[in-house]
């Protein structure tokens, strides 16, 4: 069985902490989910712009 995992971004997170460790898990061969808080797109504090997978709220 795969493992998975859900990422939760909101706006504001840091860039360089969770693309480390959704590239970390991924190359772990872990299924990741990444989701936004309230959007699909989430800015990260320095402006960087992520486009999640899914919506928080679409997730049960």
């Amino acid at each position: 069985m795969r493992k998975k995992a859900i990422i939760i971004l909101a706006d504001g997170f840091e860039e360089i902490e969770a693309i480390t460790v959704i590239d970390t898990l991924r190359r772990a061969e872990v299924e990741i989910t990444v989701c936004g808080l309230d959007t699909k797109e989430v800015k990260g504090s320095r402006d960087v712009i992520v486009v999640a997978d899914r919506i928080l709220s679409d997730d049960e």
